[in-house]
């Protein structure tokens, strides 16, 4: 019985003392923004070509990744259509699985023996030829249209052999 009247007197104690924290904890706010735009007002990227062939290289005419190329890339662009699309706040940006030596190419997605290693694909602003490197460039867009090339590269620090190469990259709206 006195154990029973010390476990609930020391149950007291721990209840003054939790409701005395309790009351010494100050609360924050946080406030919330935003905006909901129906879908009619979004704003959509349609491409002149949703599949490119790339051609066919001799792997010493390919720039390594980083360089630039004209001479190896093919060209196609991107149209941002909708109500949402004009003025200056928009950019394109293309993501998907980015290359382990620079991040600066997307990967090769063919397997298997008919694959070519040390290959990836760069993206190019289509006006300045500057590489955009995958997941974090993007360019801002003027007129609702932006042009773009697409060519092969050869990874640095990566062995090369000849094979079959293919990618698959998002284009992205970004708003700024």
């Amino acid at each position: 019985m006195k154990k029973l009247a010390l476990v609930i007197a020391m149950g007291g104690f721990f209840m003054a003392g939790a409701s005395q924290a309790a009351s010494n904890d100050v609360s924050a706010t946080l406030a919330i923004t935003g905006s909901v735009q129906s879908a009619d007002n979004g704003c959509t990227i349609e491409l002149d070509r949703s599949v490119m062939h790339i051609g066919d290289y001799d792997m010493a005419s390919l720039p390594f990744q980083g360089q630039s190329s004209s001479s190896t890339a093919n060209t196609n662009t991107a149209r941002f259509t909708g109500d949402n699309c004009s003025g200056g706040g928009i950019a394109i940006k293309f993501t998907g699985t980015a290359d382990d030596q620079e991040g600066s190419a997307f990967v090769n997605t063919t397997t298997g023996s008919a694959a070519a290693q040390g290959i990836g694909i760069s993206v190019y602003n289509g006006l300045s030829n500057s590489v955009m490197t995958p997941n974090t460039s993007s360019s801002v867009v003027l007129n609702k249209e932006f042009l773009f090339k697409v060519g092969m590269v050869k990874l640095k620090n990566a062995s090369t052999a000849p094979g079959q190469v293919q990618s698959s990259i998002t284009v992205e709206v970004e708003r700024l």
